[in-house]
């Protein structure tokens, strides 16, 4: 009996208010494909905004689960609205260096393909979200971690259906959707 294959994860990241989450439902749309929502988001909406490293080890290892649930049920590709890139870079700005395990971690749920959304698009105001400032900074972190990572990844820039037209194209080039 053939065993199941891995869906190609497909994980939207970027800086606060970048536009993933509505990128991610785009592309949902467009690639009758699931969406693996961002359980940071649902962790703090339950306990409040204020973190703890304890705090980030349960939203990484959540996350995680919630991203092999996912590829447990999808056929041939799953989008990821971020994934552990975010704890990584998010661990690094407020606390410093992380730890082995979630270094360890984020090599073994890393995605076939990334798309780092630009912060290009105005900044939308948000109990959740704390940097209005420092998303251009913070893009640069995600770019330089995605190189260290050695993942294949494209920027997703421009705004509404543009922004969609573009990370397809991107998914194309890349060999990770069929060219329609």
């Amino acid at each position: 009996m053939p065993t199941k294959s891995h869906p190609k994860k497909i994980v939207i990241t970027g800086p606060e208010s970048s536009g993933k989450t509505t990128l991610s439902r785009a592309l949902a749309e467009k690639l009758s494909a699931p969406v693996v929502p961002e359980y940071a988001r649902l962790y703090l909406e339950r306990f409040g905004p204020a973190y703890t490293l304890d705090d980030l080890t349960h939203i990484a290892h959540g996350q995680a689960a919630l991203e092999l649930a996912a590829a447990a049920g999808a056929e041939d590709l799953i989008l990821a609205d971020t994934s552990l890139e975010v704890i990584r870079v998010w661990w690094d700005y407020r606390f410093g260096t992380p730890p082995a395990w979630l270094e360890a971690l984020l090599r073994r749920h890393r995605g076939d393909y990334y798309l780092l959304c630009a912060p290009d698009l105005p900044w939308q105001p948000d109990p959740l979200r704390a940097n209005p400032h420092d998303r251009d900074q913070l893009f640069v972190r995600y770019r330089e971690l995605l190189e260290r990572l050695g993942v294949s990844y494209g920027v997703v820039e421009g705004s509404g259906e543009a922004r969609t037209r573009r990370a397809l194209a991107l998914l194309r080039e890349a060999g990770k959707i069929a060219s329609t």
